[in-house]
């Protein structure tokens, strides 16, 4: 049994060093001056995927020293596409105070309305 946790633990950390290695190496890389736009998508699914993994991870360490943090998916999910929607914004200059005023609570109520779900509901659908 230890091995197999060993193996999967193993798989997880090979993962997420490959994904920064990919991550160092695209964005060291493109220019988005030159580059065609389907690159600059290729760019925000990399940093999405980056930034799900590094909320994951700092939840899990914030568990590893008794903060209570359930569904630890579910939260970085949530913060990322909160993340990722900001940066987004701010990087076709769009982003104001009143965008993030609107996106946080939004963000904050859809969180909270998913987590008092009932579980039951939610695996029949």
């Amino acid at each position: 049994m230890s091995k197999l946790l060993s193996s999967i633990r193993t798989r997880h950390y090979l993962e997420t060093f490959g994904l920064l290695v990919l991550d160092i190496i695209f964005f060291t890389t493109t220019n988005t001056d030159k580059d065609p736009s389907y690159i600059i998508i290729v760019g925000f699914v990399l940093l999405f995927s980056s930034s799900y993994l590094f909320f994951y991870y700092v939840l899990s360490f914030l568990k590893l020293y008794g903060f209570p943090v359930g569904k630890k998916r579910r939260l970085a999910t949530y913060l990322t596409v909160l993340v990722g929607a900001l940066i987004a914004l701010q990087s076709i200059g769009e982003l104001t105070s009143k965008d993030v005023l609107v996106l946080v609570p939004i963000a904050l109520i859809g969180y909270l309305y998913t987590g008092y779900a009932k579980p039951n509901r939610r695996k029949s659908e």
